[in-house]
């Protein structure tokens, strides 16, 4: 029950920080409403961040000990320590049940959007303590509105915004700061909960989705989870 609890919570911070980027009312965060008036007039100028979708959305796979998705330029080592959760299981986490659903089941891309307005998750997995986690998710930037055209470091801003708006649990966001791997550039957003772990979420637009890599994980932990990003590898 704990794992499904922390695996579920970075579930919810993902779905919080959409929500608060899709929200037409903003009358109610003078400082959401700066950084995003702001950006979207930066964003004008800064074409180059926008990556427009050249290819049909794909899940990645694992094979020979690999998760790659070619589409989304995402690559690493699976280590046998792992536990890469089913579509099936991904499915009951996220609320999304149907009659067709079994153990074997590999869900589409228009499935997921279908059933989470418009995320897909790629690949869900716990780490060696069976607790700390990565959710891969990609959500189309049709999806996000006016803040489609946003920068990726100020979303990242708007994103650390949201959280901290939160209740339960409470978060606390550092500066969001730029960090390369797999030769591919992401927003990172490191904060902290008042429940004791932390969370890492890297942030990239490609092809036309805003890619979100969330790792969720106690102290102890945090190296392991850096290595993990370490052994990122470039797909061409």
């Amino acid at each position: 029950m704990k794992k499904k609890l922390l695996l579920l919570s970075t579930i919810a911070a993902f779905a919080l920080s959409l929500c608060g980027c899709d929200s037409k009312d903003d009358s109610k965060d003078d400082t959401k409403e700066t950084v995003t008036t702001e950006a979207t007039t930066e964003a004008t100028t800064e074409a180059g961040d926008i990556s427009e979708q050249t290819e049909d959305a794909e899940r990645g796979s694992v094979a020979n000990g690999v998760f790659t998705n070619d589409v989304f330029k995402i690559s690493f080592p699976v280590s046998d320590d792992w536990y890469i959760c089913s579509d099936a299981e991904i499915a009951q986490l996220i609320g999304f049940t149907t009659e067709n659903i079994e153990e074997n089941t590999s869900l589409t891309v228009e499935q997921f959007e279908a059933a989470t307005a418009g995320t897909v998750y790629d690949c869900v997995f716990y780490f060696s303590d069976m607790q700390s986690n990565c959710n891969i998710t990609y959500t189309s930037l049709d999806r996000l509105g006016m803040y489609s055209t946003l920068p990726v470091m100020d979303y990242a801003e708007v994103s650390a915004t949201q959280l901290e708006s939160m209740a339960s649990p409470k978060y606390t966001a550092d500066e969001p700061t730029t960090e390369t791997y797999g030769g591919d550039e992401y927003a990172c957003l490191n904060v902290t909960t008042d429940q004791g772990y932390s969370q890492k979420m890297l942030m990239k637009k490609e092809n036309g989705y805003m890619v979100m890599i969330t790792l969720t994980y106690f102290p102890e932990l945090e190296s392991e989870m850096q290595s993990y990003l370490d052994s990122f590898t470039e797909v061409n």
